[in-house]
């Protein structure tokens, strides 16, 4: 019971973390394409620019925040799990501000169009600001999954309270689109300095209340101190690490299935407003009505992925995986023989389709979580490189995240959309526009569907494999280290 108690303690700290990012990034990927394309009047031609240059700082900062982590001069390993913990505490407050800032009125910068060189200054440094303190506290949480359990299903377990917690921080959107006002952003912008502070009590109490399972804090010798002392001595030189990486080819293919994935559930979220405004808004006026929508599809995919967490330990996490890209795969092309004249269904598609995307990208950290024992096996590693490992995963899929709105932004522009409050009147599509935003919505998942269900299969880290690379990083664990 005292384990079961101490597990359940370690996954609720862990979870915390998700709980308050949740809070803070589900407002933001939902409503910044919309407030600074629609309300700050942002052109083109900025959006474009800062989404590139957004793109560059978004790859580089995850494996440049990892090197740091994992090659910091620890006295420990107590240390090193110290310095994690205070990294999600500051790092944290460092976010929430930065999440206030993207929110700022434009009139900070002047009038909606006055000063357009100024407004894509803000846009691009408050993207790149936001956007360095999430993954600065990201990697680090990622990581943890991977260095304070190697159970499966404790790190399943972790996963489930953090989607549980998940739940909750998604609410946020659903009071953010009753307080959406286009005309008037007041109330809006209060709510969203209540969920940053909100967010900042979660990240402390992660911060204060972390402790994994194999070894316990404040309680060294100093002969453990040696050892540890030993192993972080061994940390490879980098070039050294880089030409492991190379060879380990489930590494690779996990990291372009993940890029696909990172690419469909961010244009899934950037457009999820618009494409509702566009689509159903005379169908649906009510407020509460499209932001119950919008609450639903950010709240599925947490309380799905606590529904799954059973079937993960009980059969596979490849096979709930390979299953969920199927659903993704199928609910489009039912959605494509339906057609478009039905706007139950496109409403129906909409939420769905993010949910199950949304679900798979919560099992992401599993997954890099396995590759990272596998690397820790067959490199022989006296300490786990998980923090790199999440951290280069990272710059090759992070530029998903500006893909994504750039060509949703572009087939938009296509069809009518400008950006000083693109379909000003909420009219709904018709015609061929209607057609070629439905394409659009049909064929992203659909294909990005194909191509991972492809990828998987050649991704070998499962089965008896999988089960020898776990009996093989806890047996060379619990292998005492040479004191210095």
């Amino acid at each position: 019971h005292g384990s079961t108690a101490a597990q359940r303690r370690l996954a609720i700290a862990y979870g915390t973390t998700g709980l308050s990012a949740a809070l803070v990034h589900n407002v933001f990927i939902t409503y910044y394409v919309h407030v600074f394309m629609t309300v700050n009047q942002l052109s083109s031609y900025a959006f474009y620019g800062g989404q590139i240059l957004y793109m560059i700082w978004n790859s580089l900062n995850d494996p440049l925040f990892a090197w740091w982590l994992d090659y910091y001069n620890y006295s420990n390993n107590t240390d090193r799990l110290r310095t994690r913990l205070k990294v999600i505490r500051y790092g944290g407050v460092a976010w929430a501000c930065a999440f206030l800032v993207l929110f700022l009125p434009a009139s900070v910068v002047g009038a909606p169009g006055e000063h357009p060189w100024l407004a894509a200054i803000h846009f691009t440094l408050t993207m790149c600001l936001y956007d360095g303190c999430l993954s600065l506290v990201m990697v680090v949480h990622g990581a943890l999954l991977a260095d304070v359990t190697v159970s499966s299903n404790e790190r399943a377990t972790c996963n489930m309270y953090n989607s549980a917690l998940s739940i909750v921080g998604s609410c946020s959107v659903f009071v953010a689109q009753i307080y959406w006002d286009i005309s008037d952003l007041t109330q809006f912008r209060w709510f969203v300095v209540l969920i940053a502070v909100i967010a900042l009590f979660g990240f402390n109490f992660t911060s204060n209340n972390l402790r994994p399972t194999h070894f316990a804090l404040d309680s060294l010798t100093k002969g453990d101190i040696a050892a540890d002392l030993s192993e972080i001595k061994q940390r490879p030189p980098l070039k050294l690490f880089f030409s492991q990486l190379i060879r380990q080819s489930n590494f690779w293919i996990f990291t372009f299935i993940n890029l696909v994935q990172v690419f469909n559930c961010h244009f899934n979220s950037n457009f999820f407003s618009i494409f509702l405004a566009s689509f159903i808004s005379v169908e649906v006026p009510q407020v509460w009505a499209q932001g119950l929508m919008i609450v639903v599809a950010s709240i599925m995919p947490h309380l799905l992925v606590v529904l799954l967490t059973p079937v993960v330990q009980s059969r596979s996490l490849y096979t709930v995986v390979h299953g969920l890209f199927w659903v993704k795969v199928s609910l489009g092309t039912c959605i494509y023989l339906l057609g478009a004249g039905d706007w139950r269904f496109i409403a129906a598609f909409l939420v769905a389709n993010k949910i199950f995307s949304e679900c798979i990208c919560r099992h992401g950290g599993l997954v890099v979580s396995d590759i990272v024992d596998e690397d820790y096996v067959n490199n022989s590693r006296v300490q786990s490189m998980s923090t790199m490992i999440f951290g280069v995963n990272a710059f090759f899929t992070k530029p998903g995240q500006s893909l994504a709105p750039m060509l949703g932004w572009k087939v938009l522009e296509s069809v009518g959309f400008t950006e000083n409050g693109a379909n000003p009147a909420n009219q709904l599509l018709t015609g061929e526009p209607r057609d070629i935003v439905f394409n659009l919505l049909v064929f992203v998942p659909v294909v990005c569907g194909l191509i991972q269900i492809v990828m998987w299969h050649r991704f070998s880290l499962q089965g008896n494999y999988l089960r020898q690379i776990k009996k093989q990083r806890i047996s060379k664990e619990e292998e005492p280290t040479p004191l210095l």
